[in-house]
């Protein structure tokens, strides 16, 4: 292989049979060409173990005992052929083993797979047609445990016949077999929807669509492409594209009688009409929906078009309507067993408690829906929740905690290729940077944010980001303080102010104010509002003494901590970590190491003195300052801290 570079090589893998044709000198001859080798190792097969390789050519990636079993025809076949077979190939190296959590799966290797192709023949076609049979018998089964208890296990084998799918809607526009095509591309759809890539998805739908189009395809096949195209069109930020597909799948599904699709596609406009502002039409829509489903038992349609009204009434400030709602949905998901959907509406409970203003139920109803769908290998939903926990983060004052939840979001979003859902949660990330001080980065996401959604026309989520910038003017704000520069930081409060406003301002005609249609501007307004306020000249701040031997409240109570060193020591050092960087937490053992230093304590007693000296600061007057993360203990980096030498 001296003679050839590597590239030289792969050019010439079309020819793999002859690419080693000269081989060792010394060597046998069955050993110079890959082809004489596989010639060689084929003539010591039986004829059963001869066409059982043969047909294994037709699998593309892995395979099951129960493929060979739906898929093999071989001489004089008896009961338990395939398992001897297959075991005989494997133990030959003909056939590899493939790593698999449960079910053993096998493969073949390229060259032997092509090898084996030639060897069909004739029996190509019936083998192929047995194949494409199933595959989509296999899919089939897998489709009906989606969204029930069982949907975890039957996305994951799903995912293992990913190849062998992608493959069949490529073999059939190559033969023009457009239902084929169709079934194929519909059986990834519950794939693809939860991990993307939507790109690849997008791609497939594209060629289905099209050769079902030009060929005439039954219209209940096209209707669903249609709706799944239409959703996927969505995330991806090309909303009109995907309201068109919508609509016509609609109509396709009418004229077809299956008014499970038609619902389905009048739900998904309504989720539109909905992220658009447009309430009236998205309710007519839903109820549209409701309508046409209600005869038919299809429990877990009916819970999500609730779930779907519950943010509908909770957008607008109606929130005992949308808890009503909420709470149907989940007993109609449950009982079908759609977990997918059920954590989808634990998330949306969780922001309404967050609108409420009771956090603690916020925090577990996120993360109790982030372990459902991390359980469920749902990336997109998993990745709503990392952005729910990060805006909870973020709106109690603790923006290193949401920098990380909302990187991860925004992250997985990425990789799936949401940009539309990306683009308004990293707005949400920019924040947290602005928070922390990281002015570039903040800058760097708020400016592509606000192109991607200007481009998506996503009017309502754009003004939540141009809320959210205002931290990156209360950013500024403090860095022109400490410069002492009060004209500016008077200036870029105002400026934050304003951004405020932009929320509550009705439309020209006397529209409804952004405020009014959007939790996702509310929230951006509530955390917005909650850090001017401190901000604000003479607003409240933390002041502490020399070595903290004393402190003033925010709300402007002395506190005398002479007498009481640990305190005063465990103060010292939140507040130097407050002033060095703002938002980021102490861990417990660097609070111990600095509140007992020298002394040797047990880890639990230690846990426990820090424990009671920390209650003892909030009993003091820092209840409201002095907060808890994830990985330890801060003071609120939305109250100033100032250091007074009296």
């Amino acid at each position: 292989m001296g003679v050839m570079t590597p590239a030289e090589a792969s050019a010439r893998l079309n020819a793999r049979f002859d690419l080693l044709a000269s081989g060792p000198r010394d060597g046998h001859a069955r050993h110079r060409t890959l082809r004489a080798a596989l010639d060689w190792s084929w003539s010591l097969l039986t004829p059963q173990e001869q066409s059982a390789l043969a047909q294994c050519s037709v699998f593309k990636g892995t395979f099951t005992l129960d493929a060979c079993h739906a898929v093999l025809h071989l001489p004089d076949q008896r009961g338990a052929w395939s398992l001897d077979v297959i075991q005989a190939l494997v133990d030959k190296s003909l056939v590899a083993r493939a790593p698999s959590k449960k079910t053993q799966r096998f493969r073949l290797y390229v060259s032997i797979a092509e090898y084996a192709a030639e060897k069909l023949g004739a029996d190509a076609a019936d083998a192929a047609a047995r194949w494409r049979q199933h595959v989509m018998n296999h899919a089939a089964v897998l489709a009906a445990q989606m969204d029930t208890h069982r949907d975890a296990d039957a996305v994951e084998e799903l995912a293992l016949e990913q190849e062998n799918l992608i493959h069949m809607v490529r073999d059939a526009q190559i033969r023009n077999d457009a239902s084929t095509a169709l079934h194929a591309v519909l059986a990834l759809d519950p794939l693809f929807s939860r991990r993307g890539p939507f790109d690849v998805h997008v791609t497939l739908l594209d060629a289905a669509l099209e050769l079902g189009e030009r060929k005439g395809a039954d219209v209940s096949l096209l209707a669903r492409a249609l709706e799944a195209r239409g959703r996927i069109r969505q995330h991806r930020g090309r909303l009109d594209e995907g309201v068109a597909d919508l609509a016509r799948a609609y109509e396709l599904a009418t004229q077809a009688g299956d008014a499970t699709s038609a619902g389905r596609s009048l739900a998904e406009m309504g989720s539109v009409q909905r992220r658009r502002g447009n309430n009236t039409e998205a309710l007519s829509l839903f109820t549209r929906a409701m309508t046409l489903l209600a005869h038919l038992p299809d429990q877990r349609l009916c819970g999500r078009i609730h779930g779907e009204l519950g943010i509908l009434h909770k957008e607008q400030g109606e929130l005992a309507e949308a808890r009503a709602h909420y709470e149907r949905a989940l007993n109609m998901l449950r009982d079908a067993g759609d977990r997918r959907h059920e954590g989808r509406v634990i998330m949306d409970l969780g922001a309404l408690h967050q609108e409420e203003g009771r956090m603690t139920e916020a925090r577990t109803c996120f993360e109790g829906a982030l372990k459902i769908h991390q359980a469920g290998g749902n990336k997109r939903f998993e990745a709503l929740a990392w952005c729910d926990l990060g805006s909870l983060s973020l709106e109690e004052g603790r923006p290193a905690d949401a920098e990380t939840q909302l990187g991860r979001s925004v992250a997985i979003l990425e990789e799936i290729g949401d940009r539309r859902t990306g683009a308004r949660f990293e707005g949400i990330l920019a924040a947290a940077h602005a928070a922390l001080g990281k002015t570039q980065e903040a800058t760097a996401r708020f400016d592509h944010a606000e192109a991607e959604l200007s481009r998506f026309g996503d009017v309502l989520f754009h003004c939540a980001v141009r809320v959210h910038r205002g931290q990156l003017d209360l950013a500024y704000q403090r860095a022109a303080l400490l410069r002492g520069d009060e004209t500016e930081a008077r200036a870029l409060t105002g400026r934050a102010q304003q951004r405020l406003q932009e929320g509550t301002r009705a439309g020209p005609a006397g529209e409804p104010s952004p405020s009014e249609l959007s939790d996702d501007v509310r929230l951006a307004m509530r955390i917005l509002r909650r850090n001017l306020k401190p901000t604000n000249r003479g607003g409240p701040e933390l002041t502490v003494g020399p070595q903290c031997r004393w402190f003033q409240t925010p709300e402007g109570e002395r506190v005398d901590l002479a007498s009481r060193r640990t305190p005063a020591r465990l103060l010292q050092l939140l507040v130097d970590k407050r002033v060095a960087e703002p938002g980021q937490a102490l861990s417990p053992d660097a609070l111990i190491a600095g509140g007992w230093p020298g002394e040797r304590i047990g880890a639990e007693a230690a846990l426990n003195r820090l424990h009671v000296t920390l209650a003892t600061l909030r009993k003091l007057g820092l209840r409201s300052v002095l907060q808890r993360a994830d990985d330890g203990y801060l003071l609120d980096a939305r109250v100033p801290v100032t250091r007074s030498d009296a």
